[in-house]
């Protein structure tokens, strides 16, 4: 137990604050330590306390119990966590739903259309997908003063919960959208944003990944800044930002740029697509 202690202080001093108490496992006592990307670590003690008759070149390749548990041994092996670092499941049932949280702010539905095609795409692909959109920081009567501010806001708020910060707990994934406000995110998704210093504080997003897409109401609106307005603030709260890949064939060809998939500014009537390796972007204008 000593040993585990001076353990546990190590972990904690490297960062790892969610670093478990000693747990007793009547064979050995194990600390619990998440790290980024979201995998469990068992630190044991040195010595198990106990061995089991197996040959040493086929080791670990059955499932051993002591005695007073093998006729629980089916029983036992339901109940284990369905894990890839788990041998005895099989490998079909390994691979868990990602769960992917969507959560944009949009005041005239540009962003929206954007949030539901991000959603689809990873329905589509079998995740488990939330989709949210932040509430509004201004009451009525100042929504009034912008024309179809509140009949949008309204109608939206019906199809769409607000995210909460459990939401953030509950994702795997996080991606932001928002349209620009001067050259960046917007206040009400920053607000949300904001409000996630609890989880931060407890290490609970680190190893998540997040990505951001945004839209503007005109071509070089400031839909790149926008986007990377957002980066600093996903890195600090540890997500692991992911983007487009950029295509080598958009540097062969001089004065040509090939967008990536997922990665285009549109205009209604022109359709354009422009490189962008930062996120998704819509001009709505």
């Amino acid at each position: 137990m000593a040993e585990q202690m001076v353990l546990k202080e190590r972990l904690m001093a490297m960062g790892y604050i969610d670093t478990s108490e000693p747990v007793n496992r009547n064979y050995f006592h194990s600390l619990y330590f998440k790290m980024p990307g979201g995998v469990i670590f068992e630190a044991a003690t040195t010595d198990i306390g106990f061995a089991i008759d197996e040959a040493p070149g086929h080791f670990g390749e059955e499932f051993q119990l002591p005695p007073w548990l093998r006729e629980r041994k089916d029983e036992l092996l339901g109940r284990l966590s369905r894990s890839p670092f788990n041998p005895f499941i099989g490998e079909a049932e390994v691979m868990s739903t990602p769960r992917i949280l969507v959560v944009f702010y949009s005041r005239n539905r540009s962003t929206e259309l954007l949030a539901q095609a991000v959603a689809e795409g990873a329905m589509e692909l079998g995740a488990d997908v939330r989709l949210r959109r932040v509430r509004e920081m201004v009451g009525p009567e100042v929504m009034r003063q912008a024309p179809g501010w509140l009949e949008n806001a309204t109608a939206m708020n019906a199809r769409y919960e607000a995210p909460t910060e459990a939401d953030a707990e509950w994702a795997d994934a996080i991606v932001f959208g928002t349209p620009t406000r001067f050259g960046a995110i917007s206040s009400e998704l920053k607000a949300y944003i904001d409000g996630l210093g609890g989880l931060w504080f407890q290490g609970k997003l680190n190893g998540k990944a997040g990505s951001v897409f945004g839209s503007t109401s005109s071509r070089h609106g400031g839909n790149e800044s926008t986007l990377l307005s957002i980066y600093p603030t996903m890195a600090h709260l540890g997500l692991i930002i992911v983007r487009p890949a950029m295509p080598m064939q958009s540097c062969s060809r001089p004065g040509r740029h090939m967008a990536p998939p997922m990665s285009r500014t549109v205009t209604p009537t022109s359709r354009m697509r422009t490189i962008s390796p930062w996120r998704d972007s819509r001009a709505a204008g």
